[in-house]
């Protein structure tokens, strides 16, 4: 009985820590998305980690309203040469047991800064120089 208790327990905390990760797919390649994310978070986050081979960004946010600061992890995965999948996962730090909402909060704010960069460096690309 005690190991079927603890192996529920340890099943909904894994589904709890899945649960905390957002994803987003790119059309672009895992280089242009990588820079473009390592571009977003250093404007606002202190990146304590990254390895453009494994596509990995780790990353710790300051505090706020919302949470005693949170460490993040950024997964950039190659699908196809022109297609990327961004996973950003985030923990509360501190001993802090509710972070009200900051993950998903964070995780929108890397999406929305990578989707915004991509289209500002296919602008500029596109654009004739004099």
């Amino acid at each position: 009985m005690r190991m079927l208790v603890l192996s529920v327990l340890l099943l909904s905390m894994c589904q709890i820590v899945w649960a905390s990760a957002k994803e987003q797919d790119y059309t672009a390649s895992k280089q242009a998305v990588f820079n473009a994310a390592v571009k977003v978070i250093q404007k606002d986050w202190n990146i304590t980690f990254m390895d453009r081979e494994s596509g990995i960004i780790s990353f710790k946010t300051g505090t706020s309203f919302r949470s005693n600061g949170m460490e993040c992890q950024v997964s950039v995965i190659e699908v196809s040469a022109s297609q990327t999948k961004l996973r950003v996962g985030a923990q509360k730090t501190g001993g802090q047991l509710v972070a009200w909402g900051a993950g998903g909060s964070i995780a929108s704010k890397v999406f929305k800064g990578v989707e915004d960069e991509l289209n500002s460096s296919a602008h500029a690309a596109m654009t004739p120089s004099a």
